[in-house]
């Protein structure tokens, strides 16, 4: 039997977070959690080619923030999701950091908190995002 285009992708993209969904199953320490957020939050990415050049353009105007540790951190705090260490302190699903991202995202607009990246107005959120991507 062959698999649709789609039932294809579908697949690819669950095998992609198969090794997130194994780390999740134990406690992390410390640069495993980062490491495991910063795949989750890369996941959130559809066009990773974009994000970059946008991600370039941010760290070089925050270098402040232009390692992926840091970038991790920030963006987790501002997406609300709890910081504590824990056994599932890596582990939040997709669904979750997607209605998280966009309400922050509408919080950032209407609060005028964006910055213009290559031409785009983004949330600082949005942006920080990309830079991870980079």
């Amino acid at each position: 039997m062959l698999l649709a285009r789609r039932q294809t992708l579908m697949l690819l993209g669950w095998l992609g977070s198969l090794p997130l969904l194994l780390q999740s199953t134990r406690a992390l320490s410390g640069p495993e959690v980062a490491a495991a957020r910063a795949a989750q939050l890369r996941a959130l990415i559809r066009h990773r080619s974009l994000a970059r050049a946008i991600g370039r353009s941010y760290r070089t105007q925050f270098p402040e923030e232009a390692d992926a540790t840091t970038l991790t951190h920030l963006l987790w705090l501002d997406l609300g999701l709890p910081d504590a260490p824990g056994p599932q302190t890596g582990a939040a699903g997709r669904e979750q950091l997607l209605a998280a991202l966009d309400a922050r995202v509408r919080a950032q607009f209407g609060a005028g908190q964006t910055v213009v990246m290559q031409g785009w107005l983004l949330a600082r959120t949005e942006a920080r995002l990309c830079a991870l991507c980079d």
